[in-house]
């Protein structure tokens, strides 16, 4: 049996998703964000500096149309960044995907939660931002260079009314990773 975590008794704050020795303060998932991702208290080695290189985080969309599945992510691995894009005509079968490895993410931009701010990566090939707005989501996504020179643009608004469900999950894998 999973557990579904619930809203923090203190109202809008987020509680915390690591306790100050590192270790999970909940386990489980939500409906909803209900942590807030506080990963400078991580603690998988003893020297700090190298904390980055193990943690992982992306910003991923998938959308579906009767036609068309389109996808798009900006990824911080902590040693590298990963953006990619793939599209999959459903009457054709063609599946197109590229992606490209960013040395140590330079340059990609990840808010700290789901709930602020917007996720971008731009450089001189592609240029992907996922906006946050009070309503919606915005992914714009320009490679001139996809699909050997063919290209993709995408402007694409996905609604976020009030109590919409989202993706969160929280998975244990020993006492201090996750």
């Amino acid at each position: 049996m999973q557990t579904e975590l619930k809203a923090s008794s203190l109202g809008a704050n987020l509680a915390p998703l690591l306790r100050p020795d590192g270790s999970l303060s909940q386990v489980g998932w939500a409906r909803q964000p209900v942590l807030d991702c506080n990963l400078e208290s991580a603690r998988f080695y003893a020297l700090r500096p190298f904390q980055r290189f193990r943690i992982k985080r992306w910003d991923y969309y998938a959308v579906f149309t009767p036609r068309r599945f389109f996808s798009a992510t900006i990824a911080d691995l902590g040693y590298a960044g990963n953006i990619f894009v793939y599209t999959l005509d459903f009457e054709t079968g063609d599946l197109h995907e590229e992606g490209l490895v960013i040395p140590l993410a330079k340059g990609i931009e990840l808010p700290r939660n789901s709930t602020e701010g917007d996720s971008r990566f731009e450089d001189q090939r592609v240029r992907l931002r996922f906006s946050l707005h009070p309503d919606h989501r915005h992914l714009s996504v320009s490679w001139p260079g996809f699909h050997d020179g063919r290209g993709i643009q995408a402007e694409i608004d996905l609604a976020t009314p009030p109590g919409y469900e989202s993706m969160n999950i929280v998975i244990p894998i020993g006492k201090k990773r996750f």
